[in-house]
Order: C-alpha cells, then sequence, then structure tokens
C-alpha cells in the first residue's frame, strides 16, 4: 500500500547535519510516509548513514545515489521514485518540528481545492542555536503568482504538494539559484497555492549555504527573471523583472571582473544599463552620505568605460599563444527550443571539439534545449523573437525589414567583427535565419545553413541562398529537390546523430509506474508537436480500429503545440471525444523523459502526412531503444526505415493502413523481435553521433579554408 506522504531529501557531502534532518523526520506525530535521500554524488560517508537508518527502519527509507547532477536533479529524481499521495521536501541541512506533516495535512483537508502549501521557518546558527528574530523568508510573500514574483516565495524544505500535479512539473536543472521560486511559479501559474502563519520547519544558517561561483550564481539569477517574463509575462510586473535583470546582470559583470573576463564583463554591463540606465540607483542606501550616493550612481558607467578599454587591449599571456586558439563559430537558432532541431543542435554542440572550435549560440526562445546551455559553459545570447518573414503578407513583410530584421542584422554583423567569428551555421531554414545569413555575407565569413524539412525553397529563400556557402539536408529526397538549382558541391547530406551510450543507460517503466499501468496494458505511441500534418487524426482513427480487434490498449500523445499558434490541438481533442476514445488515448503535454517514455512504448508510430518532415528524430530513438517502429513512407522516414527490414512503412494519411501495420506487430512477438534487433543496427551503422559530429567537424574546416 502506498504511502500518505513521500518527504525527500537531496544531500551532497552534508553528512555532519544529515543524521539531525532524518530525525525530526522520524519524530513526526504524523508515521504514514517514506523517506527517499537522493545522494547527488556525496564523497563523505553520506551513504554509510543513510544505511544505518534503513536497516533500523525496514521499508520507510529508500537510497539512490548519482553523478553530482545539483540538488534540482536530486529532487526531480526523489520526484520521480515518490509513491506517496503527498510530496514533501526537506533539505538534508535543514530540520522539521514534530508536527510538521500533521499540520500541513490539516490543511489540506480543509482546503481541498489547495494543491501546494509552505510556511516561512525559524533560523538557527550552524551549532543549532536560535537566531533571535530571524525568519526566513522576513515577510509573507502571499498566496498567488503575482506576490511569489515580487516577495520570493519561502525555503523548499517547508514545501508540501499533491503528487497528482507534479506529472508535467519538475524543478529547472537550469538554474542555481531561485530554484524554489521558480517551482512555486510553476504550480501557482495553474493550481491554488496556500502559505500558512504556523512555523514548524527550521532553516540552519551556516557557511556552505553561500554559492561560491559568483558567475553561475549571478548568472543563473538573470536567466530565472528572463524566464518569469517569457513565461509569466501577462501575471508579473515587466518593470519590476527588467530592474532584477538589470541589478543582476551589473554583478553578473562584475564578477566576470573579478575573473578578468573582460569581453563578458562588458557585455553584461551593456545589458544592464539597457534594462536601467540608472542601475547605480538601485544600490543607494538611506544612511549614505552624499559623496558615497554620487560615487555609486557614476560608478556603473566607470565601470563600462574600464571594461570596455580592458576588452579591446587585453593580450593572451605567453602560454596561452604556444597553443592555438579555437575558432569561434555563431551557431543561429530561431526555433521554439523544443523540438528536434534544437535537440539536435544540443548534442553537436556537448560533442564538438572545443579545443578547434568555440561556439557562440543565439537564439529566440526559452525551450528546454536551450535551457542546457549554462549547464554546458557554452556562451549564449538571447534575441528578441518576430514572427517568422516566410509566414508574412507583403505590407508587414515591409514593417518586419525596417523595424525588425534590419536591426537584428547590424547586431549579429557587429557581433562577428569584434568576435572574430570565422563561421556562422544557421539550424533552420533560410527564411528563420535570415538575419544570420545577410550578416554573415556582409561580415564576408561563409555560412552553412541546416535545412531541416524537405520542400522546394520559396521566391525569397531562393534570392538569398547565393549567399550560403553549404546547406546541409537530411534526406536524399531533399537533395534531389535542391539540386535542381544549387551546385551539388553546395549540397551536403549529414544525418542527426544518436549518442548510443547516452540513451543505453536510459531505464524504463518510470512511465508505466507514474500512470499506473499494472496489469500489462500495451502502449503505442506517438510522440512531436501537435501541429498540422503530424498526423495526429489518423493515429486517432487508427488507435479507434486497433481497440476493435485488441483489447487492454493505451495510445499516447506526447507533446504539445510549442511554438504555433493555430487551434489545431483542440480540434484533436474533439475528434477523440467524438470517435468515444477519451479512455483510451492519453496526452501527456511536453515532457523533458521523452527517452525514457518511448522506452515503455510497444510500438512507436509517425504517422506525418501532409508535414514536410526532415528525417524523424523520434524514429531514431525507438530503434536505438529497441522499439518496434510503424512510420509514413514519406521523405525522411522513409530514409531511416527500410520496410520489413527494421520498422515498418505505410501509405501516408491511411488510417486503415496504420492500424493494420501495429496490429501486426502487435500479435506476431517474432516480428517485433526482428524489428528492434534490425532497428538498432541500423542506428548503430548509419546514425551514431560521434561519426556524424566528426563530419561536422571536417565540414566546418573545409569552409573555413
Amino acid at each position: 500500500m502506498n504511502p500518505l506522504v513521500s518527504i525527500i531529501i537531496p544531500t551532497h557531502n552534508r553528512s555532519k547535519y544529515l543524521s539531525e534532518a532524518i530525525d525530526s523526520v522520524l519524530t513526526q506525530t504524523c508515521r504514514d510516509f517514506e523517506v527517499i535521500v537522493v545522494d547527488d554524488g556525496s564523497t563523505d560517508d553520506t551513504k554509510k548513514t543513510v544505511e544505518a537508518y534503513i536497516v533500523e527502519h525496514s521499508g520507510k527509507f529508500r537510497y539512490f545515489y548519482q553523478e553530482n547532477k545539483g540538488v534540482c536533479a536530486a529532487r526531480n529524481k526523489g520526484i520521480q521514485e515518490a509513491n506517496g499521495h503527498y510530496v514533501a521536501f526537506l533539505d538534508s541541512d535543514d530540520i522539521w518540528m514534530p508536527n510538521k506533516l500533521e499540520v500541513y495535512l490539516k490543511h489540506f483537508a480543509q482546503n481541498s481545492e489547495v494543491c501546494f502549501i509552505e510556511s516561512r521557518m525559524f533560523v538557527i546558527d550552524k551549532n543549532g542555536r536560535m537566531i533571535p528574530n530571524r525568519l526566513k523568508p522576513q515577510g509573507n510573500p502571499g498566496h498567488d503568482l503575482k506576490s511569489f514574483v515580487e516577495k520570493g516565495t519561502c525555503p523548499t524544505s517547508t514545501f508540501m504538494v499533491k503528487k497528482e500535479i507534479l506529472k508535467n512539473i519538475k524543478f529547472d536543472e537550469s538554474l542555481r539559484k531561485l530554484t524554489d521560486t521558480d517551482f512555486s511559479l510553476s504550480i501557482a501559474k495553474d493550481y491554488k497555492v496556500l502559505n500558512i502563519d504556523e512555523i514548524v520547519s527550521i532553516y540552519r544558517d551556516h557557511d556552505d549555504n553561500s554559492f561560491a561561483d559568483k558567475v553561475v550564481s549571478y548568472d543563473s539569477q538573470v536567466r530565472f527573471w528572463q524566464k518569469v517574463i517569457s513565461k509569466y509575462g501577462d501575471k508579473a510586473d515587466l518593470k519590476f523583472c527588467q530592474k532584477k535583470i538589470a541589478r543582476n546582470t551589473y554583478l553578473l559583470a562584475k564578477a566576470y571582473c573579478d575573473k578578468k573576463n573582460y569581453r563578458q564583463c562588458f557585455q553584461n554591463i551593456c545589458i544592464s544599463l539597457k534594462n536601467n540606465f540608472v542601475i547605480g540607483t538601485d544600490f543607494l542606501e538611506k544612511e549614505d552620505s552624499f559623496l558615497t550616493k554620487v560615487v555609486k550612481f557614476f560608478k556603473p558607467y566607470g565601470f563600462l568605460i574600464i571594461s570596455m578599454v580592458r576588452s579591446l587591449f587585453e593580450k593572451s599571456s605567453k602560454n596561452e599563444k604556444l597553443q592555438p586558439e579555437p575558432q569561434n563559430i555563431l551557431f543561429y537558432d530561431n526555433s521554439s527550443g523544443y523540438g528536434g532541431a534544437a535537440r539536435c543542435l544540443i548534442d553537436l554542440l556537448e560533442k564538438l571539439d572545443q579545443t578547434k572550435f568555440y561556439p557562440i549560440v543565439f537564439y529566440k526562445h526559452t525551450g528546454v534545449s536551450f535551457q542546457k546551455l549554462p549547464q554546458m559553459h557554452v556562451e549564449h545570447v538571447k534575441l528578441k523573437d518576430h514572427r517568422e518573414a516566410r509566414k508574412m503578407p507583403k505590407l508587414m513583410y515591409i514593417f518586419y525589414i525596417f523595424c525588425a530584421f534590419f536591426p537584428e542584422v547590424i547586431k549579429i554583423y557587429f557581433f562577428i567583427k569584434r568576435r572574430k567569428i570565422v563561421l556562422t551555421h544557421v539550424n533552420t531554414n533560410i527564411m528563420g535565419g535570415l538575419p544570420a545569413i545577410v550578416a554573415s555575407h556582409f561580415a564576408g565569413i561563409p555560412c552553412v545553413s541546416h535545412i531541416r524539412q524537405t520542400r522546394k525553397l520559396i521566391r525569397r529563400e531562393r534570392q538569398v541562398v547565393k549567399w550560403i556557402h553549404q546547406i546541409i539536408l537530411l534526406n536524399k529526397d531533399a537533395y534531389r529537390i535542391y539540386q535542381e538549382t544549387i551546385p551539388k558541391e553546395r549540397l551536403s547530406i549529414i544525418y542527426d546523430g544518436i549518442d548510443l551510450e547516452k540513451y543505453d543507460q536510459i531505464s524504463g517503466g518510470n512511465f508505466r509506474k507514474e500512470n499506473n499501468f499494472v496489469n500489462g496494458e500495451i502502449l503505442v505511441g506517438l510522440v512531436g508537436r501537435i501541429v498540422e500534418g503530424k498526423g495526429h487524426r489518423e493515429f486517432v482513427l487508427a488507435a479507434k480500429e486497433i481497440c476493435q480487434k485488441r483489447e487492454n490498449l493505451k495510445f499516447i500523445i506526447v507533446g504539445d503545440d510549442k511554438g504555433d499558434t493555430d487551434d489545431y490541438i483542440s480540434g484533436i481533442k474533439t475528434l477523440i471525444h467524438d470517435e468515444g476514445m477519451g479512455k483510451n488515448i492519453i496526452f501527456t503535454g511536453w515532457r523533458d523523459d521523452v527517452e525514457s517514455i518511448i522506452k515503455d512504448f510497444d510500438v512507436l508510430v509517425q504517422a506525418s502526412s501532409t508535414f514536410p518532415e526532415g528525417l524523424g528524430l523520434t524514429i531514431l530513438e525507438a530503434m536505438t531503444l529497441h522499439v518496434p517502429v510503424v512510420a509514413t513512407d514519406i521523405p525522411g522516414p522513409s530514409e531511416i526505415v527500410e520496410n520489413e527490414k527494421n520498422g515498418i512503412l505505410v501509405a501516408p494519411g491511411d488510417p486503415h493502413a496504420l492500424a493494420d501495420a501495429v496490429i501486426r506487430v502487435l500479435t506476431h512477438p517474432e516480428l517485433a523481435a526482428k524489428l528492434k534487433k534490425a532497428g538498432r543496427k541500423r542506428i548503430e551503422e548509419f546514425f551514431e553521433l560521434n561519426k556524424m559530429v566528426k563530419i561536422f567537424e571536417e565540414l566546418y574546416e573545409r569552409a573555413i579554408k
């Protein structure tokens, strides 16, 4: 029987405090709980400490070890393993009072609509002594999203949340600061939250609480406030958020200055002054003298001049000159950050030889893929988003040229000149990457365009294609289309690659466990953005036909309409209702653990009919994970799948053919086994990531020469 509460304790080298935290859990007046300790790569005797509790309290404790990924990753691991109806968090250096769980459960019982509860905490010092008149936080944050944004939130050790809402809500692993506020905001956006006055938790203030790396700390805070504007802008005070960005960007600039990185220092002080031209006033105190106030007011401008001069005239040391410096490459991507294009770019950057090439990424959206850039220590610049030019009418296109296009071209041009960029890689279609293509042309550097769709060029694209040094395509059909107007020597086919080592570490079963698929349900899944042409209608109709012939099936649709403005998704949900398939078809929304979900599928379906696919990343992932694939016979998927050998191809737009193929795989285990084995072999031969990265590096070297 599942416990009422799952208590998650993330820890990293805190064994001296851990026992006291665990003991405070064991003294709770409510006893219906489990304790999940997630060890985030500790090198002290944390494991030994926890093992003693596991032996003494059999069945109450579970221990998980992971390589050091940060406290957010540890909490997410705990959420994934939690079995309770509620989830509570306790940091390994904090303490609960004996009635903590009882008090919270009472409030949940009295307020059935509430999904999340938090409260303030007493503060003790490192020796366990109470610090008089100290509460954390000092004020009450309130009960709504706007209050959380402006006043902050309480520490994570006071959080308790209903497990049912955590399917699509997790801690943001790219952040190092304000993770508790970010988590609270993601809940307050859609659910009712409650801040109670009763103080039943204790925060330990000690030296290890401070964040050692100021660059990472302030950068994380800047990205948090950028995320607030992007995700909650309609409910948050925009000016308040911009002031926060300005303040933390200024502090980030000073942190870079301390590290003698004057280029980054200058760049961030410029951003800070752009958001708040009088940023110095943000640091004025009432008790400051007149002279001190004047110095603080003008200090940022002096700082700007000094950092600019130092960045222009800084010289490399003799030791650095012995080694050839990596060549700067600008990667430009205007996608949502949720699709295959962004994911493949991140994979490329992770494997790219940075002793040869130094990547700098320009992007426009804060999708999950781009949120990984800070963790990867890849330099990145967020641009202002504009509607894609190829979708505009002519009159609107003229306004776009003067108001958005030219300013962006000028910004990229001067960045190329200032940073000595030697090559631009546009990771999108030509119109989407047009500002970078034009800027590269006038800067006199080669440009590589990575086109991920199989379609003919429109007129506007044909006018600038001559400025592209090399066009990268994903399949032979696209190659045949493009060679009609572009010389063959300027065309290359480079497949998207799969990191086999990474995928071999993916474990299955979590998605089935999360949705209580315990009766041997057969899972048939479709993964991707829910947009026109991706075959969701055919998938729904095929699902209905399959259910008429087979029992115990669930059909999983993974994805959302990220970056799409059409109301296509509501039409699909209406179709599901009209066909009476509501109980059989499950929408997961957008997920960060797509690979783990695919591993739980019995069959993966790729049903695109009119969408101009480039290749089909989910097909590659399924084959890598030994999952049989049924796909439509269109450019892209047909490049991966050899019909009847490593997958099954069906005519696009034909639900009946789709249903027949899925039923064949489900009713013939020997066929499924053959497809699994052959699919994995094909990935190893033609779609292995390291091979793809080497091809890219060779292409870059040729283009630069």
